[in-house]
């Protein structure tokens, strides 16, 4: 019997829970004129591949203090919303990611739709054809130091 009304019960939440997502998105993007507020449209891409980039942290800043936080999906998007206070002033955008340069661009903020889309450069530098030895690892088992331009002892 109660395995039953799980199922039942999870038949019925699971839809609705991702009908709650889609009705909350559709409202946030079909707001052609919102009274109270402002929303930016964020997309990051990766300037290697064109890719987007899920989980880049998003910062917005106006006069030099930050007003919003964000964190782009799994597409590479983020819609933050903002206070009408804000609108006709210049805000500034920052995009942070592990292993990239800190992306940041800056624009006067309007009331209707505001689409934002940043490139992010890569920072990583690859090592090519360096060979690391080490010294005498049978030694002392565990505690050995790796130095440049060791030779190995075996």
């Amino acid at each position: 019997m109660q395995s039953k009304r799980k199922t039942y019960y999870s038949l019925i939440l699971v839809p609705l829970a991702f009908l709650s997502v889609y009705i909350s998105k559709a409202s946030i993007i079909n707001d052609k004129n919102p009274k109270d507020s402002s929303y930016i449209f964020i997309t990051i891409f990766d300037s290697a591949n064109n890719s987007t980039m899920p989980f880049v942290n998003i910062i917005v800043l106006c006069n030099e203090e930050q007003i919003c936080l964000g964190t782009t999906d799994i597409d590479g998007e983020v819609v933050l919303q903002l206070a009408s206070g804000y609108i006709n002033k210049q805000i500034t955008i920052k995009a942070l990611f592990a292993g990239y340069k800190d992306r940041q661009t800056t624009f006067t903020l309007s009331a209707i739709k505001n689409d934002i889309r940043l490139r992010m450069f890569s920072t990583a530098k690859v090592i090519r054809d360096y060979i690391i030895y080490v010294r005498s690892p049978l030694a002392v088992p565990g505690q050995y130091t790796i130095h440049k331009g060791d030779t190995p002892l075996w």
